[in-house]
């Protein structure tokens, strides 16, 4: 399962989603994946 959190941060809204491998994909607003 993908747990999916919002953060919110003077840039905006922050999502960090980790998978089951405990891999962080960090979402930023302009959907860049790092």
């Amino acid at each position: 399962l993908n747990e999916f959190s919002k953060l919110d941060t003077p840039l905006g809204t922050l999502g960090v989603r980790t998978n089951s491998k405990g891999v962080h994909h960090i979402h930023l607003p302009n959907d860049v994946i790092f």
